[in-house]
């Protein structure tokens, strides 16, 4: 006898629920083996997570223990050789013991190893905080070796790539430094304006700004917008003294009449006081 199909918008009744519940156990009962196994299969996947956790747990304080142990190494070459035997053994810190070790490299002057390091970063890393980092390391040896326009086109890609990074927003001040190298000064300028707007009052915007007043110095042209109020200034002072002269000249002129004019009116006083002496001897 078939079962009568349930219309699952409708609420199951008491005696509904009852009747799943025998069907149920009959059925573990016709087929016992099928839910060991399936109770037994949930039970392994459980222990092998937990296993998995565990040795997890361990690979990554093994790591820690390791990392911590290279840092201190006072040698550079040392350094290196200890964080790139970790390599990818390193747990949760494998991208970032790796491009540790790229930097040894580079302080060990290993420029070789340092670059082959930071392209392992990149590429088993690309999605990693260090990944940013490693591609500053890369534009920089280039840089280092003399390739200029290989390192301008890394670090402009740095800057359009990774530009919500902090090493993304560093990325202006580097490529002035070349571009400057390079003999393009002018584009210099407009990156380390670039460094000072885009971070303000960062050391690197300061720095940006230090470097802005050393090519104002050599190179004064390149900064008319600011050169120009000065111009101005003394191009109008000439003007203003010829046009200061009469203004002085003219009271110069006026002082001796202002002086003269009581020296005329003394006399005019002298006989109105004779007057009345010539009167008395008349009567």
């Amino acid at each position: 006898m078939a079962d009568k199909a349930h219309d699952y918008n409708t609420p199951l009744t008491e005696t509904d629920q009852q009747g799943q519940l025998v069907q149920l156990w009959l059925h573990f009962l016709e087929h016992p083996w099928q839910y060991v196994a399936g109770a037994a299969f949930l039970l392994f996947c459980g222990l092998a997570g937990a296993l998995y956790s565990v040795n997890a747990d361990l690979v990554n304080r093994k790591a820690a223990t390791g990392y911590a142990r290279a840092m201190v190494a006072e040698e550079d070459a040392t350094r290196m050789k200890e964080l790139e035997a970790l390599g990818d053994t390193a747990g949760i810190w494998t991208a970032e013991v790796v491009y540790m070790a790229a930097e040894a490299a580079v302080r060990a002057t290993e420029y070789d190893k340092a670059k082959e390091l930071f392209q392992h970063v990149l590429d088993k890393f690309p999605e990693s905080e260090w990944a940013p980092a490693a591609a500053d390391g890369l534009a920089f040896l280039k840089e280092n070796s003399g390739d200029l326009a290989g390192a301008l086109a890394g670090y402009q890609e740095i800057q359009t790539k990774y530009e919500s990074t902090f090493i993304g927003r560093l990325q202006p001040a580097k490529i002035a430094r070349v571009q400057e190298a390079l003999g393009n000064v002018q584009a210099a300028v407009e990156s380390y304006r670039t460094q000072t707007s885009l971070w303000p009052d960062s050391q690197a915007a300061q720095k940006a700004e230090r470097e802005l007043q050393r090519l104002k110095t050599k190179h004064p042209e390149l900064f008319p917008e600011e050169a120009a109020p000065a111009s101005d200034v003394s191009a109008a002072a000439p003007a203003g003294a010829t046009e200061a002269v009469p203004a002085v000249a003219a009271p110069v002129e006026a002082a001796p009449a202002a002086e003269a004019a009581p020296a005329e009116v003394v006399p005019v006083e002298a006989p109105a006081e004779a007057a009345p002496a010539e009167v008395v001897p008349a009567s």
